[in-house]
């Protein structure tokens, strides 16, 4: 039982930030796993209670390709709200950690908690769908902390569950597109140092693949040309990069598509 009261007391000083706790105390502020409705939903306990002040949401496509990734975030508001923290879990499927996130035994998870912007706390993050087609579920538990040094005053919910349908033919930005306006997953992948990547337009126009890292920030413009209708394919070389994952992305005619790759050196 004393072990158990440590362990929330723990949790609670380092969230909230207090500089004078120790060292060892620290390990909690960056984030925490197993909190979400998949795991039984016993959620951020050593913050206050649950309350249903505090909003929290899980934004993205709501159907993705096998294989696809896509662009989500959670987003937290209500309660106290000086700070907040996040638990990201899937059903099936993986998670890419967006800034200030981390991967933890599955899950994802903040490194340091976010002060509040424009009233809301917002956590980026990728997720790639599973080869197999069928529903998927992501899950988030978010808490609001008001950073007193303690528990007292904390608030924290549960998002709601956010399905996701895995079906051919459907991509990152697929609904509205004309038919034949798709990127298709590099090959290989994981690749070392060079891989293809292909896409088809169903028109000649404008075409820009563009490279960026995890969190969203453009490395290189990969294409910049128009092009006539039809697929192609192209290998690229990317020894000048460290090892990771990358998101490559096609814009046409106003319409994008992202996917995910890695380079394992």
């Amino acid at each position: 039982m004393m072990e158990w009261k440590s362990k929330l007391l723990f949790t609670a000083l380092a969230i909230g930030g207090t500089s004078y706790i120790g060292a060892t105390l620290w390990a909690h502020s960056t984030g925490m796993n197993g909190l979400t409705n998949k795991d039984g939903g016993d959620g951020c306990t050593c913050h206050g209670g649950k309350s249903s002040a505090v909003t929290v949401s899980i934004n993205g496509p709501e159907t993705l390709a096998p294989g696809a990734t896509g662009s989500f975030t959670v987003t937290i508001a209500g309660g106290p709200l000086a700070k907040a923290g996040t638990d990201v879990a899937a059903s099936a499927g993986t998670l890419t950690p967006g800034s200030g996130m981390k991967t933890q035994s599955g899950d994802i998870t903040h490194t340091t908690p976010k002060v509040v912007s424009g009233g809301v706390v917002t956590y980026d993050f990728m997720y790639t769908a599973p080869a197999t087609p069928g529903d998927v579920t992501l899950f988030a538990t978010g808490n609001s902390v008001n950073g007193n040094g303690n528990n007292s005053g904390d608030q924290w919910n549960h998002a709601p569950d956010k399905v996701i349908a895995v079906k051919q033919g459907t991509d990152v930005s697929e609904q509205g597109q004309p038919e034949g306006f798709s990127l298709k997953q590099n090959y290989p992948n994981p690749f070392n140092p060079s891989t293809t990547l292909s896409f088809e337009i169903p028109v000649a126009g404008k075409v820009q693949i563009y490279l960026r890292d995890i969190q969203g920030r453009t490395i290189r413009m990969l294409v910049d040309q128009v092009v006539a209708a039809g697929e192609f394919s192209r290998n690229f070389d990317f020894s000048d990069l460290p090892s990771g994952n990358y998101l490559y992305t096609l814009a046409y005619n106003g319409k994008t598509q992202s996917r995910m790759m890695s380079l394992v050196k």
